[in-house]
């Protein structure tokens, strides 16, 4: 049990929006990492309705990064949900490869318009905010998913993403330059 069962609110005075946009989003992160460790040890149920708990974090958690680091250099919160849409922005203010991370998403999810038939996953990008968080569309359809969830590859991909959201979130809060970020290997 955890010796800290009070915690302090978090003084609004003290942090900007931005700010406090990029560490919810390592929140959001840390708590998807801490999920998918119990599930990998049988400490939550693995069963579907559980993942989706836990890509719904990391989906989160990716939509508050972009939006606060865009609000870093922009002094605006971009007022959408799509991760493409969002990304391509993010990619404007920080087109550096140490400013790029590896995300728990297939790479259709930021970028549609690639591949072999472009536009095609569209409607399921249109809608990806919402897959992990209702069992249904706004039409009342459920939605169809197809992927299985590996538990154990699923925990080393949220294990990077969030030790790298976790450095980048560091370093675009404290506007640390850029040259001297690692670069890391994306080849994997």
């Amino acid at each position: 049990m955890s010796s800290k069962l009070l915690i302090d609110a978090w003084p609004a005075t003290r942090t900007t929006a931005s700010s406090r946009m990029l560490w919810m989003a390592d929140g959001y992160a840390e708590g998807a990492l801490v999920l998918c460790n119990a599930m990998a040890s049988d400490d939550y149920y693995p069963q579907y309705t559980n993942t989706r708990v836990i890509l719904h974090l990391c989906r989160h958690a990716t939509e508050l990064f972009f939006k606060g680091a865009i609000a870093v250099k922009s002094d605006k919160f971009p007022k959408i949900h799509r991760l493409d849409t969002l990304y391509a922005q993010y990619k404007l203010y920080y087109p550096l490869d140490q400013y790029q991370l590896k995300l728990p998403f297939p790479q259709t999810v930021f970028n549609p318009s690639e591949g072999l038939f472009p536009d095609l996953l569209d409607d399921y990008v249109q809608t990806h905010d919402q897959r992990f968080r209702y069992p249904i569309d706004n039409k009342g359809t459920p939605f169809y998913d197809t992927e299985r969830f590996d538990v154990l590859a699923y925990q080393a991909a949220i294990e990077q993403f969030r030790t790298e959201l976790n450095l980048l979130v560091w370093a675009i809060d404290s506007d640390w330059p850029a040259e001297r970020l690692p670069i890391r290997d994306r080849s994997s």
